[in-house]
């Protein structure tokens, strides 16, 4: 049987934590692949990649726990993947016709 892992939500430990360097190693093999692979002008604005978000803080794929002080203001008031708003969300939402990855204003 497969172990299911936390995906994010507010059970994370809200914590700052740094187990690596940052970028860690396997956000910059993510970046290697990256910039393999999507065009210039598409562009992040952090130097890792978030593996699981919940309450306040982001996780990147090396481990490496993070205030997210870049939380959106729909995000900040109730935290990523709260609960009383992910779910009703899940359930009554229709797949995105399409995302924005990042908006510049």
């Amino acid at each position: 049987m497969a172990v299911q892992r936390e995906l994010g939500g507010p059970s994370l430990p809200q914590e700052r934590r740094l187990v690596t360097s940052v970028p860690g190693p396997r956000s910059l093999q993510l970046q290697a692949r990256r910039d393999a692979t999507v065009a210039r002008g598409v562009r992040a604005t952090l130097p890792v990649f978030v593996d699981r978000a919940g309450g306040g803080v982001i996780v990147d794929f090396d481990g490496n726990s993070f205030i997210d002080f870049g939380a959106g203001i729909a995000v900040v008031s109730v935290g990523n993947a709260a609960p009383h708003v992910a779910i009703p969300a899940k359930k009554d939402a229709p797949p995105p016709a399409h995302v924005e990855a990042e908006a510049f204003t």
